[in-house]
């Protein structure tokens, strides 16, 4: 729901999906933010929804700019500003040794 006076810009942010068991798992680094569902589909609109419940409750209760940039979000000096997402630049697997309960 659009506050009176609220501009609205839309915008993409970073999500990845993890299966986990039989679950599938959506997380977003940008807000993290996690949610899950039985299926990739199922997580995906899961996470939409709960990012869509973050902005909702972040702007009725004033907290954007703090939330924001607690997560690592910058604020243009443009006119009007905007909020930009941190930016996934990579991503690996790394090989390590896992303890083992004897």
């Amino acid at each position: 729901m659009a506050h009176r006076g609220q501009v609205r810009r839309r915008g993409r942010i970073p999500v990845i999906i993890l299966k986990e068991g039989k679950m599938f798992v959506a997380f977003s680094p940008a807000l993290d933010l996690a949610t899950c569902g039985r299926t990739y589909d199922e997580a995906y609109r899961n996470l939409r929804e709960a990012v869509e419940l973050f902005f909702e409750e972040c702007l009725a209760r004033g907290t954007l700019d703090a939330a924001l940039e607690s997560c690592g979000w910058r604020k243009t000096k443009t006119r009007p500003p905007r909020w930009v997402a941190p930016i996934i630049v990579g991503h690996d697997l790394i090989a390590v040794d896992i303890p083992q309960a004897a």
